[in-house]
């Protein structure tokens, strides 16, 4: 018995939903990234420790050395206080996290609000939505 083979197929590159001939790839993964999101609480302690929780919602590795901003609120303008960094990659799902504590003599009714720094000139990862690298707003825990 012998089997019907083709001697002439279409070309791949001519079909316009099929135009992947050279991209190499098994099934998923080719677009994967890292989501690094974050929030912040803010320790009634003296001085006022800020804790940011960086968070990857991604499909992908979010790598060490993620740089978190903290920064003080007073209506509308930020001033950052310092930053901290990530020490471990995290896996989708995993969080890890950074803690800074403010300068002496910041006001325990001071707002805060932590972002991820991203250097735009040299990044150290592209993630899939940079929309959700800023905390909300928080005031020390025992001022609610």
């Amino acid at each position: 018995m012998r089997a019907w083979l083709p001697h002439a197929g279409q070309p791949n590159w001519t079909l316009p939903w099929l135009n992947n001939f050279r991209q190499n790839v098994q099934d998923e993964g080719i677009f994967d990234a890292p989501d690094a999101t974050l929030t912040l609480r803010a320790l009634c302690t003296d001085p006022v420790t800020l804790v940011a929780t960086v968070r990857n919602l991604g499909r992908a590795l979010l790598p060490a050395g993620v740089v978190v901003g903290f920064y003080q609120r007073d209506a509308g303008m930020d001033t950052m206080l310092g930053t901290g960094t990530t020490t471990t990659s995290l896996f989708p799902g995993q969080a890890a996290e950074v803690s800074f504590d403010t300068p002496a003599g910041t006001a325990v009714t001071a707002t805060f609000v932590a972002r991820i720094e991203i250097d735009p000139m040299m990044p150290t990862f592209r993630e899939c939505d940079d929309t959700n690298n800023e905390s909300d707003e928080v005031t020390p825990v025992c001022l609610e």
